[in-house]
């Protein structure tokens, strides 16, 4: 009696499904899962939404270890990550912890001669931040004197037509948190060729 051998195609299989992660805002998030076998196509989901490959999402196949790169994450991009694959699935939750709002670049001080222009730059570590600013403890409001700049994490205080009054302490805040930096301003240097003439009789 004769007999066959019949060897049944058998599909690849999670042997270290995915986990969750949890990161803090700003930074990057690794999903990664390993497989009995390689195979020849990986699909990655958000909340059911697939993935394609950009600056922000790295896919990294290396046989049977696969990972998805989130980098620069943002609280918007929490969710559900889910991967496919033939007809199998492995899901996992993406908590990203909100940054308290801070500053990344400190104020420095700033001197200009009378009737010029002061500026004054910081830098936060996230977008959508709002900055107050102050001189002398009291919060500065824009007009024809003060101009207040927001783009994206940078903030900017111009100072226009600086007179002596104006110099003193300058301050930012926000949340809770300052920095500070002085203004100066001196006085035009005399140019003895623009002073006026005199004429004796």
């Amino acid at each position: 009696m004769n007999f066959s051998l019949y060897i049944a195609d058998v599909s690849a299989d999670f042997t270290a499904p995915l986990s969750d992660v949890s990161v803090l805002e700003r930074s990057n998030a690794e999903f990664t899962f390993e497989l009995s076998k390689p195979v020849d196509k990986v699909r990655w989901f958000l909340d059911n939404v697939e993935l394609r490959p950009n600056k922000q999402m790295e896919f990294v196949d290396d046989g049977k270890t696969h990972k998805l790169i989130i980098r620069d994450v943002e609280v918007t991009d929490e969710g559900q990550i889910s991967v496919l694959i033939g007809n199998k699935k492995s899901s996992a939750a993406l908590f990203v912890q909100e940054l308290s709002p801070d500053f990344v670049k400190p104020l420095r001080d700033v001197t200009v001669k009378e009737r010029g222009v002061a500026e004054f730059i910081t830098e936060v570590n996230k977008e959508g931040i709002t900055v107050k600013w102050f001189v002398q403890n009291k919060e500065i409001e824009e007009d024809e004197k003060y101009e207040i700049y927001a783009e994206g994490r940078t903030h900017r205080l111009v100072v226009k037509d600086a007179v002596f009054p104006d110099a003193g302490e300058i301050m930012a805040r926000v949340e809770g948190k300052t920095l500070k930096a002085n203004l100066t301003v001196e006085g035009k240097s005399f140019n003895p060729l623009h002073a006026g003439k005199f004429v004796l009789c």
